[in-house]
This record gives structure tokens, C-alpha cells and sequence, in this order.
């Protein structure tokens, strides 16, 4: 399980460069980063952050590809 960063009431440029921002800090684990949408702001937030890591390994492994 990797850490998750969640943003909400951020426009896209703003959430894109936060997470610029923190993928160029040095010594920092890898970061999954979500925003919140109208399905997922109802969830536990345990849900959350299970569901936005699969989708990151899921990811991860499609961009190998």
C-alpha cells in the first residue's frame, strides 16, 4: 500500500502541479495521487485509498506494456 494524496475543489492545471511539485521532492516514497469526483466523495475513505492504489498498480502495469 502506497501513500495517497487526495485533492478536492482543485481545478486540473492546480492538481497537476502539486503533484509536479511533489514528484520532483528528493527522498520521498512513491506517492498515488486522487482527486475526489462525485461517485468517490461518498466513500469511506478506507475505500478510497484501497481503490486508488489497485488502479495505480493496474496502471503501472499497463504502461510497461
Amino acid at each position: 500500500m502506497k501513500p495517497v494524496i487526495i485533492m478536492s475543489g482543485l481545478e486540473n492545471k492546480q492538481i497537476l502541479q502539486i503533484m509536479k511539485t511533489i514528484k520532483n521532492l528528493e527522498d520521498i516514497p512513491e506517492i498515488v495521487f486522487a482527486s475526489t469526483t462525485p461517485t468517490n466523495v461518498e466513500w469511506k475513505l478506507k475505500d478510497l485509498i484501497n481503490e486508488v492504489n489497485k488502479e495505480h498498480e493496474m496502471m503501472k502495469i499497463k504502461n510497461k506494456k
